[in-house]
């Protein structure tokens, strides 16, 4: 969710639900990152550090299990990033210093996600928007919600 934040496109739905295929607790849509410049491949290697980051900031005598918790983004950014150590440190830095700066956004999705365990590509950016103090945020959400089921339903 902190990588949802600190990617600058659109996604498709944001999840807690565990997807047991992929080993994982959740998943973001997946992105195409073939096509992306270098600096485009940084931001994608920082918000992949987005979530450990968050998970750290709330304890960080834990690095370890977060860092095994978080294996396949780990790969991810030995895929983006090779074996460049010193650009890893690098980008894991920036996405402390971003989830730092956004660490509002950061909790109001993790408090929905807790609620919802599946939100749409609608929804995040109102729930970021309600966060940053948007007054008209949350009523378009719970607007949105009552309209009828959301996408990735």
């Amino acid at each position: 969710m902190a990588r949802e934040i600190l990617r600058p496109w659109a996604t498709d739905h944001v999840s807690v639900i565990p997807d047991h295929d992929a080993g994982t607790g959740g998943r973001v849509t997946a992105v195409d990152v073939d096509a992306f410049s270098d600096d485009e491949k940084r931001d994608e290697a920082v918000a992949l550090c987005a979530g450990a980051a968050a998970e750290l900031r709330l304890d960080p005598s834990q690095e370890d299990e977060v860092r095994a918790g978080a294996w396949d983004d780990e790969k991810q950014l030995s895929t983006l990033l090779g074996a460049d150590a010193d650009l890893i440190v690098e980008c894991r830095e920036r996405a402390r210093a971003c989830v730092a700066e956004h660490w509002t956004e950061v909790e109001a999705l993790a408090n929905e996600l807790l609620v919802h365990p599946l939100l749409d590509g609608t929804e995040v950016p109102l729930i970021l928007a309600a966060a940053t103090g948007d007054p008209t945020a949350g009523a378009y959400l719970a607007s949105y919600r009552a309209a009828g089921p959301r996408r990735g339903r």
